[in-house]
């Protein structure tokens, strides 16, 4: 997983709400991958617009306090607040894909010493963190082994879904 695969900014203004493209078909496409956990979506206030009954309106917007880039006095500070709070969630995106990597280490390990279930239960943990962590799908070895031919084959097909050809 790439961290540019993984953040999507919102650049919020009354012309992005009033974009049928941008609006109906981008940013609703976006709100399902961040409700499935595949990204993280942050929307930026940049011009003044109505936003609190919008689908992202449960999302924490940047600047803090929600006040559009544009309304700032001195908008380097309203950017530099933006750049904190990216920041902070790229590093929440990079602690959780570490830890998907080390979940599927560890179940690479547990394979190895035919410790089949608890395997699985590593597999499985690091595609909860991160469903497009494509190598994860090796778990249809595991499967395999406890003799789950039909998970497995499901297993083998995600992974090829995602690109991975191991």
């Amino acid at each position: 997983m790439c961290i540019r695969d993984s953040l999507i900014l919102l650049l919020i203004s009354p012309n992005f709400l009033a974009s049928n493209y941008c609006y109906s078909k981008e940013m609703k496409r976006a709100l399902e991958r961040h409700e499935a956990g595949t990204c993280h979506v942050i929307p930026i206030l940049v011009h003044p617009a109505y936003w609190e009954d919008e689908p992202f309106s449960h999302l924490q917007m940047l600047p803090t306090g929600a006040k559009a880039i544009t309304q700032w006095p001195d908008r380097d500070e309203a950017f530099e607040d933006v750049a904190r709070g990216m920041s902070r969630a790229i590093k929440e995106l990079l602690v959780s894909l570490k830890t998907s990597e080390k979940l599927f280490e560890e179940g690479e390990k547990l394979f190895d010493l035919k410790r089949y279930e608890e395997a699985l239960v590593a597999y499985d943990q690091a595609i909860r963190l991160d469903p497009n962590l494509a190598f994860a799908y090796n778990k249809g070895d595991v499967l395999d082994a406890l003799k789950r031919p039909k998970e497995a084959k499901h297993a083998y097909e995600k992974a090829r879904e995602l690109g991975y050809n191991g």
